[in-house]
């Protein structure tokens, strides 16, 4: 029979079973489930990467002008009926293709073979359907060239994928994986401040939506793991006023304390109080004397609000966009034990584990999460190589890896609570929602607040998530309205992680098709009140108000002199202001203006009080120290400019208990200077 006749009759039998409705079930398999041989391969594009689902990925033949072969064993048979070949290009396809299939690898049935080469890239081989377990391709190289290249093999009813992670607990950056409520959830507000600039960094405009993202991704995580028992609503604070020195804890060593954050707040009438968790990020480089006590910790602030705070820097750089996740996913553990405390339950550091394991015990723990739950962690990591990081105490565990086995323990840590222990965390803090319905439609950050010295206007990132119960929705459009303008934010801003997936059908599958996250950039003004979001698709219109505060931050800065002085009993000679032990003094009355925040900044020598006040005749020592050549920074406390005219502002001698046997009895103030800010919302 010739060639062209056995193509007819194999064209015919397929047509015949095509129109018979013949089936086959998809087949699963990871590349770690195939045996993948060939005849070379040249430098490290191997055979391997002909079909690893990785279309980014290629085999590359050794360049030698003879035939090349590429062999899959399978783990069991399947049934083989078509097969397509996605070359590299043009001048890297094989000029023939024969297939074979065997049940043995030993004997083997040629099912196709075609030396009539065609120009497509992409080519799809039909033969009748038969079971076999091992698969061969051989190829001529083009006369151009000695080499072949294949992107990908793939086969009907046959998918290769990397490996899942097939429990709840890593995530993999695609989207909110979903799970049913069973009744309503736990609801809680966290003000999340962003300090874009200090003394030492300051965060590039280009890096904003990778700061926006690793919060997105930390929330879908977060909701993979409970977000059918718990809600959490953000609030944004994006604070672009630097923070100096001396607003920053600490003299040669800092971290950002909760009173830090509190008294920075007071002037901008947001209370952190008001909120049931303060998360603190704040922009950070380590320079000589202002290295960091803390990259990250956790803390209570006023009235018990549990606090958490760290430090970012360099984002561009892929280890420090991991590593701030990782702080922000064991600090915020931090906040949850203190929720679980104040409603009365437990947080355990040993077994039996009956409430909220202790964040920075989870390396003690791991053979008890183990035992409760063998392989949580696979396939990723097998409970063997887990415990290669259990702390026994003896010191001779593995390194704590990164960020994976963190996500998977947290993860576990969450899902151990009951829904009963996050209910009670309900009652504590007094707000629940209704149960997650199939469509989650919802901006990033419910509120958002801007404290800035941008008169006029602020570009930020908004990102808005779209999902179906995980699924991605196709067809989407959202939109974001200010001030009458319209942006269009797109979709698939987040960051992947393609080596994590987690699979179909099992607990969600956004990812896949796409991403559910858009974002984009939008102008926000002094003017602008709220942010409207408009998200419109199939079966959905739904409409979102962010509130916006727009509050612009002045400085001002005051030079106290002959001009201002309110009473005094010396008079200064170039300039200099002296007083000593005779009681001199000076006082100085100083226009507010409104200004709701200040720094008293005095150059000397010598010891020196200086203190405020708001009426001229009770004062408050700010400064009682050594003066120095350069100036010295002294708080006011806030409650002296709220609805004052003036402030008044006091210098004399240091007194005698805070002063050495060995100071001299004059001190000398060369210079005076009062730096006001000015809130206007």
């Amino acid at each position: 029979m010739s060639r062209f006749a056995q193509i007819i009759i194999l064209a015919c039998c397929v047509a015949a079973l095509l129109c018979a409705g013949t089936a086959t079930a998809m087949e699963l398999f990871s590349p770690g489930d195939l045996v993948v041989t060939g005849s070379g391969h040249l430098g490290n594009y191997t055979v391997e990467q002909a079909i690893d689902g990785d279309w980014e990925s290629r085999w590359v033949s050794r360049a030698v002008r003879a035939e090349h072969w590429i062999q899959v064993e399978f783990p069991r048979e399947i049934e083989f009926s078509r097969v397509r070949i996605d070359w590299s290009n043009a001048d890297t396809k094989g000029s023939s293709v024969m297939i074979s299939l065997s049940n043995d690898g030993v004997q083997w049935v040629d099912v196709f073979e075609d030396f009539v080469p065609t120009t497509a890239v992409s080519e799809t081989f039909s033969f009748a359907p038969q079971r076999a377990r091992f698969f061969r391709l051989t190829s001529t190289p083009p006369e151009r060239v000695s080499q072949i290249s294949i992107l990908e093999l793939t086969f009907d009813g046959v998918k290769v994928q990397e490996p899942f992670l097939k429990h709840v607990g890593i995530g993999s950056g695609n989207g909110e994986p979903w799970l049913p409520s069973e009744g309503e959830r736990l609801a809680v507000d966290i003000l999340m401040p962003i300090y874009t600039e200090t003394f030492t960094w300051a965060l590039p405009a280009d890096q904003e939506p990778t700061l926006m993202n690793r919060i997105a991704d930390y929330r879908d995580w977060f909701e993979q793991v409970v977000g059918h028992y718990v809600y959490e609503n953000y609030h944004l604070v994006l604070v672009d006023v630097p923070l100096s020195r001396d607003e920053i804890d600490g003299e040669d060593t800092f971290w950002m304390t909760p009173s830090d954050v509190w008294r920075n707040f007071t002037p901008t009438g947001i209370n952190p109080s008001d909120y049931d968790l303060v998360w603190t990020l704040w922009a950070w480089e380590n320079i000589p004397g202002a290295g960091q006590r803390y990259g990250g910790a956790a803390t209570e602030g006023p009235d018990d609000t549990p606090f958490m705070s760290f430090s970012f820097s360099n984002l561009a750089s892929r280890w420090n966009e991991i590593t701030a996740l990782m702080v922000l996913e064991h600090e915020g553990h931090h906040t949850w034990e203190s929720l679980f405390l104040d409603a009365g339950l437990s947080i355990d550091g040993r077994p039996p584990l009956l409430g909220m394991p202790h964040a920075d015990l989870l390396g003690t723990l791991l053979d008890e999460m183990i035992r409760l739950e063998p392989g949580f962690m696979e396939p990723f990591m097998s409970d063997e190589e887990v415990m290669q990081y259990h702390d026994d105490g003896t010191g001779s565990y593995k390194t704590w890896p990164g960020l994976n086995l963190q996500r998977g323990v947290n993860a576990w840590s969450y899902r151990l609570q009951s829904r009963e222990n996050w209910m009670k965390v309900a009652e504590y803090v007094g707000k629940t929602v209704p149960a997650r319905g199939d469509i989650v439609v919802q901006p990033l950050m419910a509120s958002i607040a801007i404290v800035t010295h941008r008169a006029t206007e602020r570009e930020i990132y908004l990102p808005v998530r779209v999902r179906d119960q995980g699924w991605h929705i196709p067809g989407v459009t959202v939109t974001a309205t200010v001030d009458g303008e319209v942006y269009t934010l797109e979709e698939d801003t987040i960051n992947r992680y393609p080596e994590i997936r987690m699979p179909r059908q099992e607990r969600w599958s956004a990812g896949w098709d796409g991403n559910g996250i858009y974002g984009g950039w939008i102008t926000v003004t002094k003017d602008t009140e709220a942010i409207e979001v408009s998200v419109k698709g199939q079966e959905i219109d739904e409409t979102f108000t962010i509130p916006v505060n727009y509050i612009y931050v002045y400085p001002r800065e005051v030079v106290l002199d002959s001009t201002l002085v309110y009473d005094t009993n010396v008079t200064p000679e170039d300039g200099v202001w002296t007083v000593g032990e005779n009681g001199e003094y000076v006082v100085f009355r100083v226009p507010i203006e409104g200004a709701k925040a200040g720094k008293i900044k005095v150059t000397g020598s010598g010891w020196a009080e200086v203190a405020v006040s708001a009426n001229g005749r009770v004062f408050l020592a700010a400064f009682q120290n050594q003066l120095k050549e350069e100036p010295q920074l002294a708080d006011i406390r806030p409650e002296l400019l709220q609805n004052q005219e003036y402030l008044y502002v006091r210098v004399r001698l240091a007194p005698d208990y805070k002063r050495p046997l060995s100071a001299p009895s004059v001190a000398e103030v060369t210079s005076l200077k009062v730096d006001f800010r000015h809130y206007t919302q």
